[in-house]
């Protein structure tokens, strides 16, 4: 069973390391990459993904509001927040918008890959 993917990031550099990343993974497909909040929204409203890897600082509407809003919204879809930094205030704040898990940028693709099937089981259990 394939697990689809959202990639919402700003840089596209970002968004294309971890398309190359995951295309190693024949389980873990990418349906759609979007460049800010409001697109991650619309995103998942018409093509609904099972997981959304998301950055938090992006134009327009941050990965931390895109996150609450998701939430609200689809309260069963894992969002794995993607950060350059661990900040504990950054954290604490992701999780309170609703993040199920919160990854540096800088994780080796074994861990975000496990990671992803570990949320996903978590989510869909």
């Amino acid at each position: 069973m394939a697990i689809h993917i959202l990639i919402a990031d700003d840089h596209e550099m970002v968004r294309y390391s971890l398309e190359v990343l995951l295309e190693d993974y024949p389980d873990l497909v990418i349906v759609g990459m979007v460049t800010n909040g409001y697109e991650a929204l619309e995103f998942v409203a018409h093509t609904p993904p099972d997981i959304v890897l998301m950055d938090i600082n992006m134009p327009e509407l941050d990965g931390l509001q895109a996150t609450q809003q998701l939430h609200q919204l689809y309260p069963r879809l894992p969002i794995i927040i993607l950060t350059a930094s661990l900040d504990p205030e950054i954290l604490a704040m992701a999780r309170e918008a609703g993040a199920a898990l919160c990854l540096r940028k800088n994780t080796g693709g074994e861990k975000l890959c496990q990671a992803i099937h570990d949320t996903f089981k978590l989510f869909n259990s």
